[in-house]
C-alpha cells in the first residue's frame, strides 16, 4: 500500500469534505488530489525518478503538505530540512541527501543565496505564486 492510497480513497469517498485549512486557504479533497497530482507531474517533468530525493525548506503549512504528498506520488523521497538551520547546514544536507530537487518556500529565499551549494539540485521557490497548476472550478 502506498502512502497516497489514503488520499485517493478520501478524494473518491469524500470529494467535497475539507482536506486542508491554513490561514485563509481552504480546500476539499477533490482540489487537494488535483493539486498533488499536478505537482507530482511537475516533479516528473523535471526528471524525478523513483527513489530520487526532494529536499524541502518550508514552514509547516498546507503547501509543504502538498509537496510531501506529491513527492511520494511521484515515487520520490521527501527530505524536509530544519527551518532553523543556517545556510551552511542546509548546503551540507543537500549534498548529503543527494537531492535532485530543492523546494524553498518564499519565506526562506533570503537564507538560500548564490553561495549555497546546490550540487545538481534544481532550485524551485514553490509557494511564491499560483502558477502552472490552478485549482479547478
Amino acid at each position: 500500500m502506498q502512502i497516497t492510497t489514503t488520499l485517493h480513497k478520501a478524494a473518491r469517498v469524500y470529494p467535497n469534505n475539507m482536506a486542508t485549512e491554513f490561514a485563509d486557504r481552504r480546500q476539499n479533497f477533490s482540489a487537494l488530489i488535483y493539486r498533488v497530482s499536478c505537482l507530482a507531474a511537475g516533479f516528473k517533468s523535471l526528471g524525478l525518478k523513483p527513489g530520487d530525493r526532494v529536499a524541502m525548506l518550508s514552514p509547516n503549512n498546507d503547501k509543504l503538505f502538498e509537496a510531501v504528498l506529491a513527492t511520494f506520488w511521484a515515487g520520490g523521497v521527501a527530505v524536509p530540512l530544519n527551518t532553523r538551520w543556517r545556510e551552511r547546514e542546509i548546503a551540507d544536507a543537500l549534498v548529503d541527501s543527494g537531492a535532485s530537487i530543492f523546494l524553498v518556500s518564499e519565506h526562506f529565499t533570503k537564507i538560500v543565496t548564490a553561495q549555497t551549494t546546490f550540487q545538481s539540485a534544481k532550485l524551485i521557490c514553490f509557494d511564491s505564486a499560483e502558477t502552472g497548476c490552478s485549482q479547478r472550478e
